[in-house]
């Protein structure tokens, strides 16, 4: 199964979670009226057969079948628990906007900023880095719970942009790198498998219902003095309406309860399935079973197991590696993850045997664990300008989004082959600004010097000093490691305010304009800091692009593979010839014999945009029309690979680095 196949189906599993909350609001919704009904149906409350029993001198003048339905009142009930559940899951969403730093912060989890003192936190950031290095995804804001001992980790977010990785305490203390290894890479299959969006619309949705419950509650405490003061009960109407509310509102409570724990069954029977296609996954990309083995058997062994102690753990439960409860449940159905001797059995049954005979005998060693990752290889690619490629469109778009080791190789070597200064200066907000603004300073002797006096003027002597650091080693850097370096400084630039990033901007703007021209690696990383820093704009920009069908999003598509064919080949008739050859592979296109166009680069960010709103076949389509243009002459330099990078981060498809296909 493929990326866009893992997305398909992801998409499937939301449309089956949204229609069984909404089946579950329908029962809230039913169980509700028929709670309220007795009360409001007739001319009161005395007219109900439980009216009858706060108030012995009433009388029913009604015919009792108008209890059994009044369209008027279900309306009316339907549009207040739509409200109320609707209100909330919109509420809960809205205060997760921020995506994965903000869930990871709602559980205690503290940023990983500075890392050098502590080898533990330097071997999860080299992890998580090689790994989103390796994956195409740009590199998620690292986090860890402190003070938790158990062994856990989670991953979270709306979209790769803003995703976040976060580790408890006990797993740095307990894991070796390779089980660490095999539990973050179990993380990363989340990511590419498109579960996180789906487990915010979890909490979302759950907290909604959890609402009416909240309701009860509001009711019972605001009507509770009233009836203390009337001792409860009483004949008169003085009392009984209180009682009434309050009733009522312990009613709402067990609905709102029973509701989310319908919800709650629902979310552990999703994320069962998630679970084991994620284990699957990371031991396909780390190639090492007894990596994730291990760190599973550690957590059967140990005495904190995977238990979470954070109090809003429990919403997020379904987020976890591992089940946050001390034990496991005993109802099966409510887990939010499967038993552990299972997850170890489908990756290693003799490993499952060996662990479940020792557990049984007291034991609480772990499975031994492998060792570091094998060498790095950087098959397929080198840091010159034209490195050799034997790969397929088809074998290339098949690598979105897929956990593979010959990908996990090829980010370990990249992330190696960054110069150290660099590696350390991207992860402070100030470095990582240095070496974004030395990226953009030009090879020319006078439009740097003109770059430089432009930079004195807006930016601090202390800015101008780390620039001026980093600048050796950003001159003697590979134009195919560029690329991966902006990624790394992503976690660091997030943590700028505002108006830091505004000032950003600007002095990005000035260093590429300084020269009268835009190079297709300014455009990209102009477009890669925009883009990664503000997704939700960008992605408000693309949902209004409407079309539907390829045929609406060909014009665009034809404009993209232009500036492909013009910048991937010096020869104008082979560039053209390539631009008919990946023009012709698109479906209906009439335009397969014509010339490629001239457009500007401003024309290719407007194009990008809208093709980011197309669906996910196009999209794919668009990409292997894209890889077919860089395959023509079996060659890919710097530019090509930035822009297959630019189209892919713009269409929000997950590239790794391209390596051989005998290696992948």
């Amino acid at each position: 199964m493929n990326f866009f196949e893992h997305q398909d189906e992801a998409r499937k599993a939301t449309s089956r979670l949204i229609f069984l909350f909404a089946l579950a609001v329908v029962l809230i919704i039913a169980a509700i009226y028929l709670l309220l009904a007795p009360f409001l149906i007739g001319s009161g409350p005395a007219m109900s057969p439980w009216g009858l029993l706060l108030d012995e001198e009433a009388r029913p003048s009604t015919s009792y079948l108008r209890l059994l339905w009044d369209p008027e009142l279900f309306l009316l009930v339907s549009c207040g628990v739509l409200i109320v559940v609707g209100l909330g899951s919109a509420y809960k969403m809205w205060a997760l906007r921020s995506g994965g730093r903000a869930i990871a912060e709602a559980l205690g989890a503290t940023e990983v900023i500075s890392h050098h003192d502590d080898l533990r936190y330097a071997m999860l950031v080299n992890v998580v880095e090689e790994m989103a290095i390796a994956s195409g995804v740009p590199v998620p804001s690292i986090y860890v719970m402190h003070g938790e001992e158990g062994i856990n980790a989670f991953a979270a977010g709306w979209s790769v942009d803003d995703a976040a990785i976060a580790v408890t305490e006990g797993a740095l203390d307990r894991l070796s790198r390779a089980e660490l290894q095999g539990v973050v890479a179990h993380e990363f299959s989340h990511i590419l498998n498109g579960d996180m969006g789906l487990n915010i619309t979890l909490v979302g949705v759950l907290h909604g219902i959890l609402l009416i419950a909240y309701a009860g509650r509001l009711i019972m405490r605001f009507n509770w003095p009233t009836l203390v003061d009337t001792g409860g009960y009483s004949s008169k109407r003085k009392g009984g309406g209180q009682l009434v509310a309050f009733l009522f509102g312990l009613g709402l409570i067990v609905i709102g309860y029973i509701g989310w724990w319908i919800g709650q069954l629902i979310k552990a029977g999703v994320s069962r399935q998630r679970e084991y296609l994620a284990d699957a996954s990371a031991v396909q990309f780390t190639r090492d079973r007894l990596g994730l083995v291990g760190a599973l058997s550690k957590i059967a062994g140990a005495p904190y197991g995977s238990a979470v102690d954070s109090p809003r753990a429990e919403e997020a439960a379904h987020m976890f590696f591992g089940r946050i409860g001390l034990k496991e449940s005993w109802f099966g159905f409510m887990a939010t993850h499967p038993p552990l001797l299972d997850r170890i059995e489908r990756l290693d049954p003799l490993a499952a045997q060996s662990l479940a005979a020792r557990l049984e005998a007291g034991e609480a060693e772990s499975l031994p664990s492998s060792g570091p990752a094998g060498p790095a290889s950087l098959a397929g690619f080198s840091s010159g300008t034209g490195a050799a490629l034997e790969l397929s469109p088809r074998q290339v778009v098949d690598q979105v989004g897929r956990l593979d080791g010959a990908h996990l190789n090829a980010g370990v070597a990249r992330l190696a082959a960054i110069p150290p200064e660099l590696g350390a200066a991207v992860h402070n907000p100030l470095g990582a600004l240095a070496v974004l603004y030395g990226l953009l300073l030009d090879r020319d002797a006078e439009v740097r010097n003109r770059q430089w006096g432009l930079l004195t003027q807006r930016l601090s002597a202390h800015e101008l000093s780390e620039l001026h650091r980093v600048m050796p080693s950003i001159d003697s850097l590979g134009p195919l490691l560029r690329l991966p370096l902006a990624d790394l400084m992503l976690p660091a630039l997030r943590r700028l305010s505002e108006a830091q990033l505004q000032k950003a901007r600007a002095v990005m703007a000035v260093l590429i304009e300084a020269d009268g021209r835009v190079d297709v690696f300014e455009f990209t990383l102009q477009r890669l800091f925009q883009r990664r820093l503000a997704p939700a704009s960008f992605r408000a920009l693309a949902s209004q692009s409407g079309g539907r069908r390829l045929w609406d999003y060909l014009p665009d598509m034809e404009l993209c593979l232009s500036v492909l064919a013009g910048e991937g080949h010096s020869d104008p008739l082979l560039a053209a010839m390539s631009w008919r050859q990946a023009v012709s592979g698109l479906r209906g296109s009439s335009s397969a014999q014509g010339q490629p166009l001239t457009p500007q680069l401003h024309d290719l960010d407007a194009a990008l945009t809208r093709l980011a709103g197309a669906s996910l076949a196009i999209r794919e389509q668009f990409l292997s029309a894209a890889v077919t243009c860089v395959l023509n002459d079996g060659k890919l330099v710097a530019e090509e690979s930035e822009l297959l990078r630019l189209f892919a981060l713009s269409l929000e498809l997950p590239l790794p680095p391209l390596v051989e296909a005998t290696e992948a």
